[in-house]
């Protein structure tokens, strides 16, 4: 997979992968058993992600960056990519980058905002799965919700789906690059085995000639 693909399958499967997890129906009322399962482990050593002790009064506040500004920043990274400034994967890299800023942005102002509401918490948040868990009394929470402080309200239990997703996209990303690094390692290697291999022959043909 190249930089530009794995920047782009992290991007789709980390913030704005959140929309399919809202999407789902399914997301916290089975308990996880409609996760498909093949029988197939992923090839590498990756560990299984860590549960997530959901409070059964919280909820999963959605949260999304700044999308006039993050379609303003797309335009931009269009203009110097057909301008020959940058390559599509440094656009790709820069897209995310800016996009997880923008996330970071979106999470600080909805806990600042949770923080003046009385009765409500933000209990946790992964920004780039662009998710908040708030928890409080439930009359709280639906007034958060009721005076546009939080956008829409998923399972907690999402939450933790999400949090296992990224903590999976780490590990992925991990291995990938240990990958590349192996990889690179033999790729550098070879040039001087292929030298003496030579080398090894040219002799023995000079000692069969003498």
């Amino acid at each position: 997979m190249t930089g530009h693909n794995r920047r782009r399958f992290l991007t789709l499967a980390g913030v704005t992968g959140v929309a399919s997890l809202a999407g789902c129906s399914s997301i916290g009322t089975s308990g996880g058993d409609d996760v498909p399962d093949d029988g197939d482990e992923p090839s590498g050593e990756t560990s299984e992600p860590a549960e997530v002790d959901i409070p059964e009064s919280a909820l999963t506040a959605v949260v999304e960056p700044d999308q006039e500004a993050l379609e303003a920043y797309g335009a931009e990274l269009n203009q110097q990519l057909e301008a020959g400034e940058i390559s599509e994967e440094e656009a790709a890299g820069a897209y995310q980058e800016r996009e997880l800023e923008l996330a970071d942005e979106a999470v600080e102002t909805l806990e600042s905002a949770l923080e003046e509401t009385e009765g409500v918490t933000a209990a946790d948040a992964i920004p780039e799965g662009g998710v908040v868990l708030v928890d409080g009394d439930a009359e709280a929470m639906v007034g958060a919700l009721n005076d546009g402080t939080v956008n829409a309200y998923l399972s907690g239990e999402t939450f933790a789906m999400v949090q296992q997703q990224v903590e999976m996209q780490a590990q992925l990303e991990a291995q990938m690059e240990a990958e590349a690094e192996a990889q690179a390692e033999a790729g550098e290697g070879e040039p001087d085995g292929e030298a003496e291999s030579d080398g090894e022959t040219e002799t023995d043909g000079d000692d069969e000639s003498e």
